[in-house]
């Protein structure tokens, strides 16, 4: 597994004593050298759309997918697997952690790892995930 520790110390010292904490508890500087390993998406309906989408992902996945939903951009057949990895994560809430083959046409010849922390809204329910990139992708 990637090395996750700051970015697990500073998504825990974020919850304070809540469950888990919101997009709005961080702050920009709280992930210097991390940010082109990021993204964060929010839940709309079954899928996600993000509204950040960091620069490695970008590499990764040959596309922009800021502004636009997960399961549009991947290949069909992995939309299942992938709405049930998350449907398992919204409702423990659990932190995720994946490694597997970039589920987008054509790129499905790279592998990559992925550690998805939820995050939550107002009402301390998952709203969304920040998603983080591990380091050595081939």
């Amino acid at each position: 597994m990637a090395d996750y520790d700051h970015v697990l110390k500073t998504y825990d010292n974020k919850r304070k004593k809540k469950l888990m904490p919101s997009w709005h508890d961080f702050s920009f500087a709280d992930f210097v050298g991390w940010h082109p390993r990021l993204s964060v998406s929010e839940l709309e309906g079954t899928d996600l759309r993000f509204f950040m989408f960091g620069t490695d992902f970008v590499q990764l996945f040959a596309q922009e997918l800021t502004g636009k939903l997960l399961c549009e951009a991947m290949e069909p057949d992995r939309t299942v697997d992938t709405k049930r990895h998350f449907d398992k994560l919204v409702n423990g809430p659990y932190i995720g952690w994946t490694k597997r083959e970039v589920p987008i046409p054509d790129r499905s010849f790279k592998k990559f790892e992925v550690l998805d922390l939820p995050l939550a809204n107002k009402n301390g329910v998952v709203a969304g995930f920040l998603h983080v990139l591990g380091a050595s992708q081939n």
